[in-house]
């Protein structure tokens, strides 16, 4: 039963623009429901499960609504799934960790997933301390705040030296909800208010090293990659054709990197290009590839040194190194 806080007017309104939901006759509840205010929330999706005595089975994100869990559900088997927590009530403001009361001049922490509490990045500042805070995050998320780059998560400018990397990546197998829970994890360090933002960076991914028994950092690394260049002297604009969608060539680039298994791309263009391609697979090379040597570029395999994010999982004493790869 969908239920929503928007009137019926709006609710007809969607269901007019979206033409899948207009297939199926279903009933709904809008408005001002006492549904609603009996399952209080502050996201959604949020899936209350009421089984056919009104008994509330379950209660959860929107990932587990699929037909498997449906069957399994009206069939009474038991649902042993992770509780949806309220987020709305948690204090941001306060210290995470309790000290005891004891005057505490610096320290860091760093814990599990902390239940209640969203994702959340913040600096707060109270008298002579300062407080920096990253809750619910997993341990590449941490690094990027740490090292100030998004090269943790681009799947094709990292490299991961570790026996299981689902323990830092989620790749689809079981629900999301029950993986960041065992994956993510809450940092908090106290120190003076004149330490420098830069500082708390820097000190975080040494603290996040040590804790994991970890080696990580940004290197240079000769790798195979794709580069996009273009001969100014051939360099030819197709005329307007409606069957061709214009994009910029940073933004080719950007959609390039975002394939699975893509090498890096990089962007050796001396100016920005508005191209025009086909409605085609972006990973289709050879065919982007015909497509703008019309124009005068190409996308050429080759070499080149790039930054790189290392993360390479120590041995503990006396054990054997694993093989990485």
């Amino acid at each position: 039963l969908p239920i929503t806080q928007e009137n019926r007017t709006h609710v007809l309104k969607a269901l007019v623009k979206d033409p899948v939901p207009g297939k199926f006759e279903f009933f709904s509840v809008g408005g001002s429901s006492p549904v609603i205010q009996s399952f209080p929330h502050n996201t959604i999706p949020h899936v209350v499960w009421i089984n056919s005595e009104g008994i509330v089975s379950a209660i959860t994100e929107g990932e587990y609504l699929k037909a498997e869990n449906v069957r399994k559900f009206l069939s009474g088997e038991p649902l042993n799934w992770n509780v949806k927590i309220n987020t709305a009530d948690f204090d941001y403001t306060k210290r995470l960790f309790n000290t005891s009361g004891k005057p505490c001049l610096a320290n860091t922490t760093i814990a599990g997933y902390t239940p209640g509490a969203g994702m959340r990045v913040g600096t707060k500042v109270e008298d002579t301390q300062k407080r920096f805070y990253a809750i619910n995050l997993s341990l590449l998320h941490l690094y990027a705040l740490a090292y100030k780059s998004g090269l943790p998560f681009q799947h094709n400018r990292r490299i991961l030296q570790a026996s299981d990397t689902s323990n830092y990546l989620y790749k689809g197998s079981g629900y999301y909800d029950e993986w960041r829970k065992k994956h993510c994890y809450t940092y908090e360090a106290t120190v003076t208010a004149a330490v420098s933002d830069d500082r708390i960076r820097s000190q975080m991914g040494a603290s996040l090293d040590f804790a994991f028994n970890l080696k990580t950092g940004i290197e240079q690394r000769l790798v195979k990659c794709l580069v996009l260049s273009c001969n100014s002297d051939t360099l030819n604009h197709l005329s307007a054709d409606t069957t061709l969608k214009a994009i910029s060539s940073a933004d080719l680039v950007f959609e390039l990197n975002k394939i699975p298994g893509m090498p890096p791309v990089i962007n050796e263009c001396r100016e920005q290009l508005s191209i025009l391609l086909a409605e085609l697979q972006l990973n289709d090379i050879e065919a982007v590839n015909r497509a703008l040597q019309k124009q005068g570029l190409k996308l050429q395999s080759t070499e080149r040194w790039l930054d790189m994010f290392v993360l390479t999982e120590l041995s503990a004493p006396g054990s054997k190194a694993k093989n990485p790869n």
